[in-house]
Formats: C-alpha cells, structure tokens, sequence
C-alpha cells in the first residue's frame, strides 16, 4: 500500500538524494524506501 507523505516530507527526502546523497543513506536516516524517494 502506497505511503502518503507531506509535501515538506517529501522535500526533506528527495532534497538530499538531489545533493548527492545516496539512497542507502537517506533510507536509514528516515525509515523510507527507495522507491518512496525515486518516485518523487
């Protein structure tokens, strides 16, 4: 089932990925999979 996340969540996920950060990173910082922040 498809997670609905806030628009500033969102941001504050995709950003860093953006900025070079890799997926492995951002996943275990916030608990998110790599598709919730790929598919943004």
């Amino acid at each position: 089932m498809p997670q609905n996340y806030t628009p500033e969540f969102e941001k504050k996920i995709v950003r860093p990925h953006e900025e070079g950060r890799t997926y492995k990173s951002i996943t275990a910082k916030y608990g998110v999979s790599k598709t919730s922040i790929s598919k943004r």
